[in-house]
């Protein structure tokens, strides 16, 4: 009986993977902790922090989302520097990561969905 109910869970998580990766939604990379999280009908969907410095931070995150099959389409580094907006795109989704330096030496990292 155990058996069947571990088989059961373990299908409806497949299941729920399955429904989730159809959405589009991009994993973040290993180490970001999201400090909050918004529904799908917002642009803005989490924001948080990267346990990294803001260099090596902003060549994970470049590399998790390739990774996935993301493409680049549009880096934007805002005045001042240690701060730069990405387009990213996948099978015709686009979605905005923004990354910058925090003053604590971390790396912040905000994405969304760009309609």
């Amino acid at each position: 009986m155990a058996e069947w109910r571990n088989r059961k869970t373990a299908w409806a998580f497949f299941v729920m993977g399955l429904a989730l990766a159809a959405l589009g939604e991009p994993r973040m990379p290993g180490g970001f902790a999201a400090e909050w999280k918004q529904g799908r009908n917002n642009t803005w969907r989490e924001s948080g922090t990267l346990d990294e410095v803001y260099s090596s931070g902003l060549r994970t995150v470049g590399a998790c989302l390739e990774g996935q099959g993301y493409a680049l389409q549009y880096d934007i580094p805002m005045a001042g520097g240690g701060r730069v907006v990405q387009q990213w795109e996948k099978d015709g989704e686009r979605i905005i990561v923004m990354v910058w330096e925090k003053r604590d030496g971390r790396t912040g990292l905000s994405w969304g969905v760009s309609e």
